[in-house]
């Protein structure tokens, strides 16, 4: 039988029409229609056109012929989707409880939807006639028309040429070319130009460097995998050339003609690693993430659909990439949070390239200095296998860190984010004409506006978060709603007027490096700074090249980055997340020390930290300063064992918002009458810990937050998976609404 039925999923987010459709394919379009691809069909009573995504193409349906209606026409020219991401999209359906149509539009730009941007269009001028015959005429009208006669000529030798090239390089050339186009000489064509983000950007020049034995090693095993796939954790100390093994395999697959995917956790990140990749790949390099412009994420992505391009680098959403026939995944820095989508659906980055591993028979290269306890207990327990990278590349020591106990400090009276030895190592470090870098995990000017004389810290009306202290223009500001707020003259508590601004951010490091240091330029990289486009990239080539002594920034600059002329980090204050509600915070500000000591001495420049705390004989610090993460590791570890925490259990969380705390609070109570009744049945699975709380920020942008929090064993919580979106989707909440997340990457 004929396959002549498309079985559609419409382009509408709704849980009404969360299935599949069936249309008669016409017989013009037998041909083109296929798996993959978007079509316009009539839907609903009025047969309104609708985009919708051909799910499978098929022989037979159940649908009455007479009720059978037909697909209208197709919207693109090739397939927007590969039969690897649909079913990708259902396995997204049933782990994340989003709808299908949801995870469909992760695997594409929404730009394409509703043809927002339309591709750009390049006039050229070529020849009409043979390039003999062009010389002929060019050389008879020397005389009468010698601007003509040079156009001629230059296409003779270069055609076609853009009308804005030709014009730079002769004045007036358009103009003559329009003339020319009237005797017939030349003519004008209308074609496609891909916008590319960082065309300014050329490949890294530095020298290739020669594998160590242990980068051999780790090499030659992965390329070993390549033709059967397998899961692998790069792991080596900071400086150790994890990203030099990683594209060894990648031109290894790429030798096989297969394609490769690398994902980093940061924007920041994209720019120094796209020019090590195109000095190696070249072309075949594209680049996906937020920050590119609308239609340079939709003709990267077209470059990547047509087979243009086969190595993606970009931030989480690249995962979705639509490559074929893929040889390697590599998630750099995997242990970030970043990876973890905070919006609907919830999926975790690693998750996602797990899935394509297995459905590409890829390899699987988890990179990091610091890997997430989960991931390293998973390759302990043979989840991965574990290659370890234990040296810097070319023998150079790891930075010697020192750790300065910031009370001391305030008991000799300095009240200055400059430590001595801070202050010390900077003046030595910019006298030797050597860079340094200075981190600092919040922008603005301080952390808190608080009334000396009740003690209450100035708070956000929307949310439960204090406002931070910003400059330039003075002002309060909310990190989480954006709400700005004007200084306040007096207290909204006692009516007192003196205030104290406390904590450190990076306007306030920058200020007093100035004062300090006022022959220094520095470039500040934070979300207030690096709003332009190509912003990153600017910031990071004037570094680079030298035009700066010194680099401020947040998390955005502690890990990835690779400078040559880093003699000194100073961690400005490294307790800013020791302390935070979560049971992940020791972790995440060891990964961050760690991560941010590890940018100096990766040049001839021997390297030195300077970390700056009020905790020196913590744990994460301790370990942190001598760059152990077996220890840290062993004493974590441990201590997630006798707490029932991940590895040894696992979270599940619902967040019930609204604007109406009382409803909020009602629809949590509901939810939680469901949940128990569901853990109460016969062979029901056992939560180790059910509880239901407002959540720790109770009040994020107007909208309050509470929370039910369980706790299984691993197997368990893979079993529950079903009912527990079950429970949520047979509640109706009256106004609220509520959203599950298994395996929360923030508990706040």
């Amino acid at each position: 039988m004929q396959a002549d039925i498309a079985r559609v999923m419409v382009d509408i987010a709704h849980t009404n029409v969360d299935r599949t459709f069936d249309y008669r394919i016409p017989p013009r379009l037998l041909a083109d229609v296929r798996a993959g691809m978007r079509v316009f069909v009539p839907f609903g009573v009025g047969n309104r056109p609708t985009e919708a995504f051909v799910v499978e193409v098929r022989s037979s349906t159940d649908v009455p012929a007479d009720k059978l209606k037909r697909v209208a026409s197709c919207i693109d020219a090739y397939p927007a989707l590969w039969p690897e991401q649909i079913a990708l999209a259902r396995f997204m359906q049933a782990r994340y409880g989003c709808l299908f149509v949801e995870a469909l539009r992760l695997m594409m730009p929404s730009q394409l939807r509703g043809r927002q941007v339309e591709g750009r269009q390049c006039v050229t001028v070529a020849l009409a006639v043979g390039a003999e015959r062009a010389r002929e005429e060019s050389a008879a009208m020397q005389r009468r028309a010698p601007l003509q006669a040079r156009v001629l000529e230059l296409l003779a030798d270069v055609a076609p040429v853009s009308l804005s090239d030709l014009e730079a390089i002769e004045k007036g050339g358009a103009a003559a070319a329009r003339a020319l186009e009237k005797k017939g000489l030349v003519r004008r064509e209308s074609v496609r130009v891909a916008r590319r983000p960082y065309a300014a950007l050329r490949g890294d020049s530095r020298p290739r460097p020669a594998l160590n034995p242990r980068q051999q090693e780790a090499v030659d095993t992965m390329c070993g995998a390549l033709d059967g796939g397998g899961e692998f954790l790069l792991f080596g100390v900071t400086g150790s050339g994890k990203t030099e093994v990683y594209m060894h395999v990648i031109e290894q697959s790429r030798k096989r003609g297969r394609s490769a995917l690398v994902l980093v956790p940061e924007i920041a990140l994209t720019p120094q690693l796209t020019a090590l990749f195109v000095a190696r790949f070249g072309e075949d390099v594209a680049l996906l993430h937020s920050r590119l412009s609308a239609g340079e994420r939709m003709d990267e992505w077209e470059r990547i659909v047509t087979g243009r391009a086969k190595v993606v680098i970009g931030a989480r959403s690249a995962v979705f990439a639509p490559l074929q026939d893929i040889g390697v995944i590599v998630v750099d820095e995997e242990q970030e949070n970043s990876y973890h989508s905070q919006i609907r659906p919830h999926y975790h980055a690693r998750e996602i390239a797990r899935e394509r591993m297995r459905a590409h028979g890829a390899v699987l290269i988890l990179s990091s200095a610091t890997p997430a306890l989960e991931t390293y207990h998973r390759a302990l327990a043979g989840g991965a296998r574990l290659l370890t990278l234990g040296e810097r590349v070319m023998s150079r020591p790891l930075p010697e860190v020192e750790v300065v106990d910031m009370r001391e400090e305030l008991r000799r009276g300095n009240r200055t984010v400059f430590s001595a030895a801070l202050y010390r190592r900077m003046k030595e470090t910019l006298a030797r004409g050597e860079q340094a870098m200075l981190y600092v995990n919040r922008r603005g000017y301080s952390a808190q506006i608080v009334c000396l004389h009740c003690g209450k810290a100035l708070k956000c009306r929307h949310c439960d978060v204090t406002l931070t202290f910003h400059q330039n223009p003075p002002r309060a500001l909310c990190h989480y709603c954006h709400a700005e707020y004007p200084l306040k003259r007096t207290c909204a508590h006692c009516g007192e007027t003196y205030f104290r601004y406390q904590g450190v951010g990076t306007q306030r490091v920058e200020r007093q490096l100035r004062a300090l240091f006022p022959d220094a330029f520095a470039i500040r990289m934070d979300l207030n700074t690096m709003q332009k486009k190509d912003a990153h990239f600017k910031a990071q080539q004037d570094f680079e090249k030298g035009r700066a002594q010194v680099l401020i920034g947040t998390q955005m600059i502690a890990k990835g980055l690779d400078f040559r002329n880093v003699a000194l980090v100073g961690v400005v204050a490294a307790d800013t997340a020791l302390f935070l509600p979560d049971f992940r915070s020791a972790e995440r500000t060891f990964q961050l020390i760690t991560q941010v000591a590890g940018r100096a001495g990766r040049g001839d420049v021997p390297g030195r930290v300077v970390v700056q705390t009020y905790n020196p004989g913590h744990p994460a610090i301790v370990c942190a300063k001598e760059q152990d993460y077996q220890r840290f590791y062993a004493e974590e570890i441990a201590a997630r064992r006798a707490c029932l925490y991940p590895p040894f259990a696992a979270f599940a969380r619902y967040l019930v918002t609204g604007k109406d705390r009382h409803a909020v609070k009602a629809g949590a109570a509901s939810l939680y009458g469901a949940l128990k009744a569901l853990f109460a049945g016969e062979g029901a699975a056992e939560a180790l810990m059910f509880r239901a709380s407002p959540a720790p920020l109770e009040r994020i942008r107007g909208v309050w937050r509470y929370e039910i929090v369980l706790k299984f064993h691993e197997e368990d919580l893979e079993r529950c998976i079903g009912p527990l979106w079950d429970v949520m989707r047979g509640r109706r909440l009256k106004g609220c609404r509520a959203d599950l997340e298994i395996r929360p990457a923030n508990m706040l």
